[in-house]
């Protein structure tokens, strides 16, 4: 959920040795770090915490780094901080916004919690206080709202006015609630269609409440303002990242059946085979770090986070279990594990179902590594092509050139599919979940319109002649 770059974080609890308590020697060393000129912010509790945290300062390196030792909370406030510091926030406000984190739950039970060391929050009593110098109701388009990602972008955004913001869900009537802080944006559980009111009160009040507009109306960079085909062939699709183009279509084999197991591995054999997959599951995470690295940073960040589903512990103890308990080959265990998880995302709700393809892609990875197979995606194709398939994972959308893929059409996926976020950051034009995309025959000339989720099989002359030709 960070935007900007996330800032460096140490744990510094225990006392080594299982010993409860505090160690001063190993508070200065994390200090130190983590220590940059912009300073270091340190969350505590009381008792020996303070007091090794104080002598801890006495330790450090570098005596002239600036540390503030704070009593925000956890919690609430680690994650406030987090969000803040990426978004190169100064020291101060970085404590201001991990002292405050509590405000909006507190203001909702009428007691609000303000910080110390004279620093005064925007508690909801603050932000209601001043009549605005400017104000904005915008509807939120993104499919999930005002959730964890898009909270993080607006605090970070209103980072950067010498301006007080708020926001209030006029749906529900929560609120306002300050800007400043991530958990109190998400506590208004704003969704998608709802409307919220954005105010502002200072110097910069007008630039700070059109860069939250901004961020609305775009979707947060998730899913652009979304309109579903009524023309084109029949089914349609979701219009996901704009722009309108012809071109001839490559059409993705369909995805691999599950691997044969023909009786149960001898009892002997199955340690070795769960070391297979486990280094193959290794093997896939390192390639996919790999080719993250050069990525644009959205595009890095998720391919990272498909790369930590690979060496996800649960995925691998069931992995593990599948061939030590019921001596299923490395290839089948994989498949089956993976099958259980997609099966808990799907059920999950529409957030965790879009992710069911990035760990079936991990899945065919990790097969494919052990059965010496080729993962060929994208495809070696050096013509201008318009890419069909039933899904795409992360990883294979992240990969696309999009001066060869001029546009997407999916069977499946969604507005909030890791897809349709990286078809817009790759500025790719996209159709999801498209009823009959995989009819459409390979070679066929194809109209792709993504912003009104058109798709055209063998367009006239005329339709042609009003899209761009399928190369950049």
């Amino acid at each position: 959920m960070v935007v900007g770059h996330p800032p460096p974080i140490a744990i510094a609890a225990g006392a080594g040795d299982d010993v409860i308590g505090t160690d001063a020697v190993r508070i200065a060393a994390a200090i130190d770090s983590v220590a940059s000129e912009r300073g270091v912010l340190v969350l505590m509790d009381l008792g020996s915490a303070l007091l090794s945290s104080e002598l801890a300062l006495e330790l450090l390196e570098d005596p002239s780094t600036r540390v503030r030792l704070s009593s925000a909370p956890f919690v609430e406030g680690l994650l406030a901080a987090v969000v803040l510091a990426a978004g190169e926030a100064a020291l101060d406000d970085v404590e201001r916004g991990a002292v405050a984190a509590l405000d909006a739950k507190s203001s909702q039970l009428a007691a609000p919690v303000t910080a110390e060391h004279g620093q005064v929050s925007a508690t909801r009593a603050d932000a209601a206080h001043d009549s605005p110098d400017s104000t904005a109701d915008v509807t939120l388009v993104n499919r999930d709202g005002l959730h964890a990602r898009p909270a993080a972008a607006v605090v970070t955004a209103v980072a950067a006015f010498d301006a007080r913001v708020s926001v209030t869900n006029l749906r529900t009537g929560v609120g306002p609630v300050p800007a400043s802080t991530p958990i109190g944006l998400a506590a208004l559980a704003a969704r998608e269609s709802d409307t919220i009111r954005v105010e502002a009160v200072g110097r910069d009040a007008q630039d700070a409440v059109d860069a939250v507009r901004d961020l609305v109306v775009g979707g947060f960079g998730e899913v652009p303002p979304l309109r579903t085909a009524a023309v084109g062939f029949d089914g349609g699709g979701v219009g996901v990242s704009p722009g309108r183009v012809v071109g001839r279509a490559l059409v993705l084999p369909p995805p691999a059946d599950a691997p044969d197991q023909h009786g149960a591995l001898p009892q002997e054999d199955r340690p070795a085979e769960a070391d297979r997959a486990v280094a193959a599951a290794a093997a896939v995470a390192s390639d996919l770090r790999d080719l993250a690295a050069p990525l644009p940073p959205a595009a890095r960040d998720i391919l990272s986070a498909v790369a930590a589903m690979a060496q996800d512990p649960q995925l691998l103890g069931a992995v593990r279990s599948g061939v030590i308990d019921q001596g299923l080959t490395s290839e089948r265990a994989v498949w089956q594990a993976v099958a259980e998880v997609s099966a808990r995302f799907a059920s999950a709700g529409p957030l965790l179902a879009a992710r069911v393809v990035d760990v079936e892609a991990v899945r065919d990875r990790v097969i494919a590594r052990l059965t010496a197979r080729s993962t060929l995606c994208p495809p070696d194709e050096p013509a201008p092509y318009v890419l069909v398939a039933h899904d795409l994972a992360a990883t294979e959308t992240a990969l696309l050139d999009p001066h060869r893929c001029v546009a997407i059409v999916t069977r499946g996926g969604g507005p909030g599919s890791h897809t349709a976020v990286l078809a817009r950051l790759l500025s790719i034009p996209a159709v999801v979940a498209a009823a009959r995309a995989e009819t459409i025959p390979d070679g066929a000339w194809v109209l792709v319109d993504g912003s009104t989720g058109e798709v055209v099989v063998n367009p006239t002359e005329k339709q042609r002649a009003e899209a761009r030709p399928g190369r950049r």
